[in-house]
């Protein structure tokens, strides 16, 4: 369902689209954020969602830049 050279990035606390990601060869990206059923506060670590966010338009550009040279 997703195009060529999509990428994921999951905010979780446990890993739901990894297996997913790996099956369909989609690049996966993802946060530890500690958040559980019943948590009633927390922070998103803005920092390391940017990182994820970032390796994620990375990995794109350069499955994009691969699929041009093919």
């Amino acid at each position: 369902a997703l195009p060529r050279c999509a990428q994921v990035v999951e905010l979780f606390s446990q890993p739901h689209y990894k297996s997913m990601a790996r099956l369909w060869h989609v690049g996966y990206h993802s946060v530890d954020v500690g958040i559980g059923w019943g948590t009633s506060s927390y922070a998103i670590p803005a920092d390391r969602v940017s990182d994820a966010v970032a390796a994620a338009l990375k990995a794109y550009r350069k499955c994009l830049r691969g699929h041009r040279d093919a």
